[in-house]
């Protein structure tokens, strides 16, 4: 995993540093995002 609280996880969204897409009740994140972001460090 990504070793990424999920308070982290929500802070990385609202801060806009990933992008997400509601799937009814669940919210998943734009994978090329999670990508670039695995690609700089891993920090917001």
């Amino acid at each position: 995993m990504l070793r990424v609280s999920r308070t982290k996880v929500y802070a990385l969204l609202s801060e806009g540093d990933l992008r997400s897409v509601r799937v009814g009740r669940s919210v998943r994140v734009v994978r090329a995002d999670l990508v670039a972001f695995i690609e700089r460090g891993g920090s917001g």
